[in-house]
């Protein structure tokens, strides 16, 4: 809500104008929190901004500033999903040769993005967050779920060269690729919590992003001991 109003040819002072006399200022007072007041520009910015050829209207100021780089992130975030999947795929069908193995990679990686932005919704709730920590989930989210799982497929395969059954090489690969998975969440996360020691909260929000979105990447082991190699035959012995 507008609260106040002061302008240039109301106050006559000089610092509401240029020095060459060709702008001046209209100071205007929202009351509310940044949230509110961003929510109110987006309406009252469209209606005051024009051009004309007696003059041109602009609306300024560090709210409007955040309100339009907010949305600009968000454009970018959908461009980004829309250009980014699309060849992180090709490139991983080209890696696996296997559109089954390439769609499973991208698979835990938006999974990591979906469960990120929901929990920065939940953080959100409680304190500010930067528009900017969906770009950073959604970038840590594709890297270290396609780093994840190139780990333990890459395993994997290397275990069913070795001669070992689907079940024993998905053990066997998840029991020691995995635990290198959670120790590089485990280092990224607290490389990023680091962040919250800062009091501002554009980095505080990357720390929230980088946690929630290793917390949220599917990469537990499987629990149990590896499978055993298979048993050799015996030959029998000529009589």
């Amino acid at each position: 809500m507008v609260t106040d109003v002061d302008a240039y040819w109301d106050a006559d002072s000089p610092a509401l104008r240029s020095d060459d006399g060709r702008r001046a200022l209209i100071l205007a007072r929202l009351e509310g929190s940044a949230t509110e007041t961003r929510e109110e520009l987006a309406t009252l910015s469209p209606k005051l901004t024009r051009t004309t050829d007696a003059l041109t209207v602009r609306v300024g100021g560090q709210e409007e500033i955040s309100r339009q780089v907010g949305e600009q992130a968000r454009e970018d975030f959908l461009t980004a999903e829309i250009l980014v999947l699309p060849a992180v795929l090709l490139l991983l069908v080209l890696v696996y040769r296997r559109t089954a193995a390439a769609l499973i990679t991208v698979g835990v990686g938006l999974i990591s993005v979906v469960g990120t932005l929901a929990g920065l919704r939940a953080v959100a709730q409680l304190t500010e967050v930067s528009t900017f920590a969906a770009n950073i989930a959604l970038v840590l989210g594709l890297g270290l779920g396609i780093d994840y799982s190139l780990f333990v497929i890459s395993r994997y395969r290397e275990e069913r060269s070795a001669g070992h059954d689907q079940s024993g090489a998905a053990v066997r690969a998840t029991a020691a690729a995995g635990r290198t998975v959670i120790f590089s969440g485990t280092t990224v996360a607290v490389s990023l919590s680091a962040l919250l020691v800062f009091p501002f909260f554009f980095l505080s929000s990357f720390a929230y992003a980088g946690i929630l979105v290793v917390a949220g990447a599917p990469r537990r082991p499987g629990r149990g001991r590896p499978a055993p190699p298979p048993a050799r035959r015996r030959r029998p012995c000529p009589g």
